[in-house]
């Protein structure tokens, strides 16, 4: 019987991020990336972003969000949902299709805010390599 044999190489992966850490997801451990400390826009820092290279397997997951989903208030308490309470979102979600995590995101968003106003634009971009 002829034995196949698969050869999967690390996918290099190159970025910029601004402010909020960039985080992948390996095997369920989240591991946050870096990320400049200065705004997209105009800000008291004009320096150039840096570019980082990281390597990644297939089927990792990585996420880039925006400050929106964190600090939306809501919950039990009116309280900010935090970039805790986000990771562990993203780790128990991260090896559903898509679509799915997608749902979820929003419906825990929804959840969470209840009746009170969303007070920022709100984007997460999750890739699976």
């Amino acid at each position: 019987m002829e034995q196949l044999s698969v050869l999967i190489k690390p996918l290099k992966i190159t970025y910029a991020a601004a402010h909020n850490n960039p985080v992948i997801i390996k095997n369920n451990e989240l591991i946050q990336l870096p990320a400049d400390k200065m705004p997209i826009g105009k800000g008291e820092k004009l320096d150039k972003f840096s570019l980082h290279t990281i390597e990644a397997s297939n089927n990792d997951m990585i996420y880039f969000f925006t400050d929106g989903y964190v600090d939306q208030f809501g919950g039990e308490h009116g309280k900010k949902f935090k970039y805790k309470q986000l990771q562990e979102l993203l780790i128990s979600i991260n090896s559903q299709p898509l679509d799915n995590q997608k749902q979820t995101l929003y419906s825990s968003f929804v959840q969470w805010q209840g009746n009170l106003e969303q007070i920022d634009d709100v984007c997460i971009i999750g890739i699976r390599l």
